[in-house]
């Protein structure tokens, strides 16, 4: 059996790693944050050049360097990564860097499970609690951020939930209910 790649999108603050590692554990699965802590060097030395073609090529790599590792294991479980390629690709458009197309084979995902939220100040005030708060962090970035996410998210194999409406238990059990359903995980 092959198991689904599942791909948590939304916002800054949104609770998707949360979910993540949640919903991994509930459907004994394996989760995935990209970039990964050893990755992050990189990320904040290409990032602090301002070069966002470096950037994207950096991310594009990584979403490809986790199709190569991850292949074999959805023989095994479930996958659950965030933030993957939907996110690359809205952000690569926002930025205006000019590349329309990934440079690497990246697998899609078969699920994705979109945190959208309606409560923006609820998004602030997550965000305010943050110690280190980045500059693509600030609430009209996000709100442009999720108006993409909203257009160029698939119509089919997609969970919408709006987390400043649901508690994490209550986002929680809705996602493992679908996505079990879907899958016929037991």
């Amino acid at each position: 059996m092959i198991y689904p790649l599942i791909e948590i999108v939304g916002v800054d603050a949104a609770g998707k790693t949360k979910l993540a590692e949640k919903l991994a554990e509930r459907i004994d699965g394996k989760y995935v944050h990209l970039p990964s802590d050893e990755d992050e060097i990189e990320r904040k030395a290409i990032r602090a050049s301002g070069n966002l073609q470096a950037l994207f090529h950096f991310y594009f790599g990584i979403n490809a360097r986790f199709t190569q590792e991850n292949k074999r294991a959805l023989q095994k479980h479930p996958v659950i990564v965030e933030p993957y390629f939907t996110s690359t690709m809205a952000n690569l458009i926002l930025s205006g860097a000019g590349m329309t197309t990934a440079p690497y084979e990246i697998m899609q995902p078969d699920f994705q499970i979109y945190l959208n939220p309606s409560n923006w100040d609820e998004i602030e005030k997550r965000l305010a609690g943050r110690k280190d708060r980045k500059e693509h962090e600030k609430i009209p970035h996000l709100r442009r951020l999720n108006q993409l996410y909203s257009v160029t998210l698939p119509k089919k194999d997609i969970l919408i939930i709006d987390t400043t409406k649901l508690g994490i238990e209550d986002t929680l059990d809705l996602a493992e209910r679908e996505v079990k359903r879907v899958y016929n995980l037991t």
